[in-house]
């Protein structure tokens, strides 16, 4: 079998916590769940497709129990990623997990590169690997890889901020600099339009305008996830 990985990966690196915010916090990571709010329907097309070709499956022991308690427990049918993962084999590095509870679960230990190279000449076909960071790079380390496929977020988390949040708040903020006093490019437009106008009274016209981009700008910075949470429903 030719040995695939698929990694969903930042612009900056990280591969931790993709699925959920509290999925994986280790090492105090607490910006899990940043692919889901901007994963589409082709790219869970795409996905769902992957996990189908596949013939068996790798992982790490962090990434093998953490599928085995979403994936695992879904009925059959009821998403193709599950049917792929629930149906056809799977193998998890590990030296400390002896009775695995997943069905057609085979624990990997001792000399794994050897097990691995096995599984790999057994037959045609794909063993995919997914997530299980630490193990990709003990694959890749012992010339085991085949084949990578990187599914790249435009996202970077060492600065601290989704750099999408970081957008819509620049936009907001030049929004209010066109309308709010005592520049306002717009309000000059409307003065070039309407020479009669005061500027006072062009200004008492856009300030309901002004309270309610402040209230949107001062809610989007205390719950930087509004900024997010629309697309990802689309």
């Amino acid at each position: 079998m030719k040995l695939v990985t698929n990694t969903q990966i930042t612009l900056d690196g990280v591969v931790q916590g993709n699925g959920g915010q509290s999925e994986n916090r280790s090492g105090g990571f607490e910006r899990g769940g940043w692919a889901m709010a901007l994963t589409d329907p082709e790219g869970r097309e795409f996905v769902g497709q992957f996990y189908q070709r596949a013939d068996a499956f790798l992982f790490g022991r962090r990434t093998y129990d953490l599928f085995a308690r979403s994936w695992g427990v879904m009925a059959p049918g009821s998403n193709p990623v599950a049917d792929a993962l629930n149906t056809k084999p799977k193998y998890v590095v590990s030296n400390t997990l002896t009775d695995p509870q997943w069905a057609n679960t085979t624990v990997l230990n001792g000399d794994v590169a050897a097990a691995i190279r096995e599984l790999k000449a057994k037959s045609d076909g794909e063993l995919q690997v997914h997530g299980s960071g630490t193990l990709v790079q003990w694959l890749l380390v012992n010339n085991l890889v085949d084949e990578m496929t990187l599914i790249v977020y435009p996202v970077i988390l060492s600065l601290g901020f989704d750099p999408i949040w970081f957008a819509v708040i620049i936009v907001m903020t030049v929004e209010l600099g066109l309308i709010h006093p005592p520049v306002g490019m717009n309000v000059f437009v409307i003065k070039s339009v309407v020479p009669e106008l005061s500027f006072s009274k062009i200004f008492k016209g856009v300030a309901p305008f002004i309270v309610t981009d402040l209230v949107r700008l001062a809610l989007l910075i205390a719950f930087p996830i509004l900024a997010t949470w629309l697309p990802s429903h689309l």
